[in-house]
């Protein structure tokens, strides 16, 4: 659907597509999209995408989405006037990275400075450099009280010059990995994040960082009365490299206030690591 349509549907809608690059719905052109009282989307096939959002605007409640196969996506929210809302729903997606160039399974994309707001909704990845969540070029994501998983060797949320903000207020909505190499926040490039107050973050396994911030052109990372645990060899509760070719780059800098906590646990495990410059990680006096 493009060119200013509108699309609406009410009861349980049941889609299902497959094959390579296959879209259950799509909308671009300043088209609309509202999905209420529940939907089921399947697809299956390489490159498949459940939810497809450029330039428009739209929102679900109550949805089951389900996508299989390499590179596939859940929902994909792209361009500068895309907005969307995902609302008590299920995303669901399985599969690989098969192409160097490209970045794997995606629950929830975020692209060109297209935005989406997640409310109590679980997301679940599986199969190697999936990502939970996934921002580039200015994209935008808020989360609140929504449960992340991840099966693989990529980060659960990765930030390439996007934006991801954070409202986990519970236990039980915190991030958790129990997988090599899998980082609950990932920030590359002039990312920045806000984790809010009180998210609670957890990675298990080895080389698996709560946070980390790798920056070539600056990049920022707060949060509020965050509680943050590691388990696992090399595992860091703070990493931050800063690459950058000059002094002249813009600071990477992680910075948390009121009553934070970090604790690791496993051999060469750190609490905060940095290194390169410019960089900086700063705490209040009441974080431990």
């Amino acid at each position: 659907m493009q060119n200013s349509g509108k699309l609406t549907t009410e009861g349980n809608v049941k889609l299902s597509t497959a094959g390579k690059s296959a879209f259950a719905i799509s909308v671009s052109n300043n088209s609309s999209l509202t999905i209420t009282n529940g939907a089921s989307i399947t697809t299956s096939g390489k490159n498949a995408t459940g939810i497809n959002i450029e330039n428009s605007s739209g929102s679900i409640e109550g949805g089951n989405i389900i996508t299989s196969g390499d590179n596939a996506r859940g929902v994909v929210i792209s361009g500068e006037n895309s907005q969307f809302a995902i609302n008590n729903s299920i995303l669901t997606t399985q599969g690989e990275n098969s192409n160097a160039f490209l970045w794997g399974a995606r629950g929830i994309s975020a692209e060109n400075k297209g935005s989406v707001s997640v409310n109590n909704t679980q997301i679940k990845t599986e199969g190697s450099e999936a990502f939970g969540v996934f921002t580039s070029s200015g994209g935008l994501v808020e989360l609140t009280d929504t449960n992340i998983t991840t099966s693989g060797k990529m980060p659960m949320v990765y930030v390439q010059m996007g934006l991801i903000l954070q409202s986990l207020h519970q236990k039980a909505s915190g991030l958790l990995l129990p997988a090599t190499r899998a980082h609950a926040v990932s920030s590359l490039n002039n990312g920045h994040i806000n984790l809010g107050a009180g998210a609670a973050i957890e990675t298990k396994g080895e080389q698996s960082d709560a946070i980390q911030i790798i920056e070539s052109n600056g990049g920022t990372l707060t949060g509020d009365s965050v509680s943050i645990q590691t388990t696992g060899y090399a595992a860091k509760g703070i990493y931050v490299a800063a690459i950058s070719p000059s002094d002249s780059a813009p600071e990477s800098r992680a910075e948390l206030t009121g009553s934070s906590i970090i604790s690791t646990s496993g051999d060469d495990s750190a609490g905060v690591w940095g290194h390169g410059k410019p960089a900086s990680i700063d705490f209040e006096k009441n974080c431990h």
